[in-house]
């Protein structure tokens, strides 16, 4: 059981971090048109991912954050 769970949450994470790839290239392309749709799946798995303690997790969960703090700076200016 605890096998599958890791499994799963590895899945998760891949799926996580090709998310933010995606997004992070539409909002270098300036095609914001898909970016919240994509953010709120991208949600719906950090969300949903099971084991928070994970330190792969936190890495590129921080990554995901400071990669949208420089697309922030990168819409507003």
């Amino acid at each position: 059981m605890l096998d599958d769970q890791k499994h799963a949450d590895d899945i998760c994470l891949n799926q996580i971090e090709s998310l933010s790839k995606q997004i992070s290239d539409l909002i270098n392309c300036g095609n914001y048109d898909q970016v919240k749709d994509l953010d709120n799946t991208r949600l719906d798995l950090i969300k949903n991912f099971k084991d928070k303690n994970n330190k792969n997790f936190q890495s590129i969960i921080y990554k995901i954050s400071e990669k949208n703090k420089d697309d922030i700076d990168q819409i507003e200016s």
